[in-house]
């Protein structure tokens, strides 16, 4: 089979035949749809980088086989000067690297990929701002088959190839479980925890739990923001990882789509925890959770945990928790699975910087190692 690249710098220039491709994302869920990669773009990656979408077509029927969202990003710190491309996600690694594939061609995935590489490696076209010198693909769930078929890929179009240690999450696979099926699998310890700390707080008065889920209802939404807000001011948490602009506009995004779950606490009047999930195709994502310290010794985090959780698998039959970036020993407790991932720098040799960043990064690491291996065995032996 003949292919042909195609690239766009929005998606409104995709023609009517990607419907297909823009269908697996949906089913892929949120973190791989147009709304989230164009709010990235607007909110996230602020200055100079730009959207890219690159497709591989069926060079005889047209057909699209194979979209990726990526960035132009001329300011990756690590290749100063250099032209690199990058997939297009969240720092907080919410979701793998975004190659979609029409199902019909999953097999082929690596024979696409490869003709993607090697067209981004020596294609001359004007695809501003102009030849791919190096690239940042991440994240990629170690040894999972979509991070084998990149990583294959890469070396098959002659790349040098650099894997670094990119994130590491817990999660829980829970399909079918309802919430009382996935207490029990919880400790005996947490359990009894979890029931003893909403006891405590019911005695120092009325209790009550709300989630907003979409904006169908503007006021209510704007009043579960504003209480989220409230507990995040009195949380021991930075307010710029709580409630900067990016967070509470990511809040309304989801809830236009449908997928927000902001679940709020109240202690009579008084908001004392919340927190701000997502649910998309099927994966339940945890994003901040927050609480009010003054009401630390009485757990109201851990009180949420259980009512949100018990909502997502009682009422929204999630089928997975995903409590996404960091190995906080909390999360343990709530989840009982995790998985590693990493990233790849890829170098393009056919081009100065691409060549010099490669021996730079590859083989300048290997000679370090070499050194600093050297220089511990020479103290070993009160050389030095």
């Amino acid at each position: 089979m003949s292919y042909r690249i195609r690239h766009f710098d929005s998606y409104a220039e995709l023609p009517e035949s990607y419907e297909n491709l823009l269908a697996v994302a949906v089913s892929q869920g949120f973190f791989s749809q147009q709304e989230w990669f164009e709010f990235l773009i607007r909110h996230f990656y602020v200055g100079n980088q730009t959207l890219r979408l690159y497709s591989v077509e069926d060079i005889v029927t047209g057909k699209p086989l194979l979209l990726s969202p990526m960035r132009w990003n001329p300011s990756d710190p690590a290749v100063p000067r250099a032209l690199a491309l990058a997939t297009l996600g969240h720092s907080e690694n919410y979701a793998a690297a975004c190659f979609l594939v029409d199902p019909a061609a999953e097999t082929k995935r690596q024979e696409l990929l490869t003709t993607l590489f090697k067209w981004l490696r020596d294609s001359d076209e004007d695809h501003s701002p102009g030849r791919v010198e190096v690239m940042r693909l991440a994240p990629l769930a170690n040894r999972s088959p979509l991070g084998l078929d990149v990583l294959t890929a890469l070396q098959n179009a002659g790349y040098l190839v650099q894997i670094y240690a990119n994130s590491y999450n817990q999660y829980e696979e829970c399909a079918g479980l309802d919430y009382q099926a996935y207490l029990a699998g919880r400790s005996s310890n947490q359990r009894y925890n979890s029931r003893r700390r909403r006891r405590n707080l019911e005695k120092k008065g009325e209790l009550t739990f709300s989630i907003l889920t979409n904006d169908s209802n503007p006021g209510a939404l704007r009043s579960a923001i504003d209480e989220y807000i409230m507990v995040s001011i009195h949380c021991w948490k930075s307010r710029e990882s709580t409630i900067d602009r990016f967070i509470l506009d990511w809040m309304q995004l989801a809830a236009a789509q449908g997928c927000l779950r902001l679940g709020v606490l109240k202690l009579g009047d008084k908001a004392i925890a919340a927190q701000f999930w997502l649910l998309s195709g099927g994966v339940a994502s945890m994003i901040r959770v927050n609480f009010d310290e003054s009401f630390r010794d009485l757990a109201p985090g851990v009180v949420l945990s259980n009512l949100m959780i018990e909502h997502l698998l009682d009422v929204d039959r999630a089928e997975s928790l995903d409590f996404g970036y960091g190995g906080e020993e909390y999360k343990g407790r709530w989840v009982g699975e995790s998985r590693g991932y990493s990233g790849i720098m890829a170098f393009n040799p056919s081009t100065v910087r691409g060549f010099y960043y490669g021996i730079k990064h590859i083989f300048g690491q290997y000679i370090k190692r070499r050194i600093d291996r050297g220089r511990v065995t020479l103290q070993s032996r009160g050389a030095v």
